[in-house]
């Protein structure tokens, strides 16, 4: 066990000391490293240095791990081709209904035969050790999110990934939408800069455009309607017709066709069975596209020419 405690301004590292020295004759396994406030990879890769396994395992400091947790995480790992695992994560804090909501609309998992939705989460995933040799460490230019989603492109070059449903971590979700929007906006300022670790090319790369035009056409809704109402100019109004209709066939595609956003429909139907939810979670997605939208503009911006530094392995062992 590794406790990373990246400079913290709390009672962490009493806490911390205090645990390692009340079982230290027991589990002598336990290391306490704290380091000068850095970010979430430069934690990890410090976690990564002082790993001993061939196996390594991350969770946040916000989350309880289930008992039979390692065991299950691990067990994939029995395919020498698989490079990275990904757990269950529930929610911790079920007693709020916005944290409930936002754990089924924003971080619901679907784990297969034939669809695989959000399987690598920070909180709950491990790796073979051996892959950080090969390709390196995480992105420390990623202070608090995005780093396992660039590391992970790099990793699927050259290994699989596989899903641990029965390995089970409680994690704390927002108890404020404000909060969660604002988490949003971060994650789509990020994009940019998780796109220069393992850039688009060929087919992908026109994949990546279209799906920014259609997102375009989603977040304008509101405009092309807005036009259509107020511009006297026909040629205006056939292209906020045009753009409206466009936008609105977006949206019904994903949340009709797209056999995830059925399950989270259902999800929300079993948990709070209040009429009416399909409508909200739709209305939240579209709010949800359009903050991140945003951020992926300031990101575009403010990642303009920079680049990511090489990841280089240093592993202690």
């Amino acid at each position: 066990i590794v406790l990373i405690d990246d400079g913290s301004t709390d009672c962490s590292p009493a806490i911390c000391r205090d645990f390692v020295d009340r079982y230290r004759k027991s589990l002598p396994s336990i290391t306490y490293v704290r380091v000068q406030h850095a970010g979430l990879s430069a934690a990890r890769n410090t976690g990564i240095y002082f790993a001993h396994g061939d196996l390594v395992a991350f969770i946040d400091g916000d989350a309880i791990a289930d008992k039979q947790w390692l065991i299950e995480i691990q067990r994939p790992f029995t395919d020498k081709q698989v490079g990275v695992v990904g757990g269950r994560i529930e929610t911790l804090n079920k007693e709020s209904i916005v944290a409930r909501f936002i754990h089924i609309v924003r971080h619901y998992q679907v784990f297969g035969p034939d669809l695989y939705a959000n399987h690598i989460i920070g909180a709950n995933m491990a790796y073979r050790s051996s892959v950080f040799d090969r390709i390196g460490v995480f992105f420390e230019e990623f202070t608090r999110r995005g780093d396992e989603t660039s590391l992970v492109k790099k990793l699927l070059q050259s290994y699989q990934f596989e899903c641990a449903p029965n390995a089970l971590v409680y994690h704390e979700r927002p108890e404020s939408l404000v909060r969660w929007l604002r988490t949003e906006w971060e994650e789509g300022y990020l994009i940019p800069l998780v796109n220069k670790a393992v850039p688009l090319v060929g087919k992908k790369r026109i994949k990546g455009w279209l799906s920014i035009v259609e997102k375009l056409l989603v977040v304008g809704l509101p405009i092309w309607l807005l036009v259509v109402m107020i511009c006297p100019r026909k040629l205006c109004r056939w292209v906020g017709i045009s753009g409206f209709f466009m936008g609105l066939g977006s949206v019904v595609r994903r949340h009709a066709c797209n056999r995830y956003y059925r399950e989270v429909r259902r999800e929300l139907s079993q948990e709070f069975r209040v009429p009416g939810m399909g409508g909200v979670s739709v209305f939240i997605d579209w709010l949800r596209t359009v903050i991140r939208f945003s951020g992926w503009l300031t990101g575009l911006w403010e990642h303009r020419g920079k680049s990511l530094s090489p990841t280089t392995p240093h592993r202690k062992n």
